[in-house]
């Protein structure tokens, strides 16, 4: 089996959006920042993952 691990591209919001809301009630059990609900959007999902793209960029967490 072999696995790819890259980082995401503005083209995932859409599936990334979906990855969040299907597992929300799990993720927010053991995150420790309580997601706004923008973050639940097509939107928020596009903003991070534009910062983590920046972040990556600049060598950032």
């Amino acid at each position: 089996m072999k696995v790819n691990i890259r980082f995401y591209e503005i083209t995932d919001a859409h599936m990334k959006l979906q990855l969040e809301l299907n597992n929300k009630e799990h993720f927010e059990r053991w995150s420790p920042i309580k997601p706004s609900e923008a973050f639940y959007t097509l939107d928020g999902q596009t903003n991070w993952i534009e910062k983590s793209i920046e972040k990556a960029k600049n060598d950032e967490r």
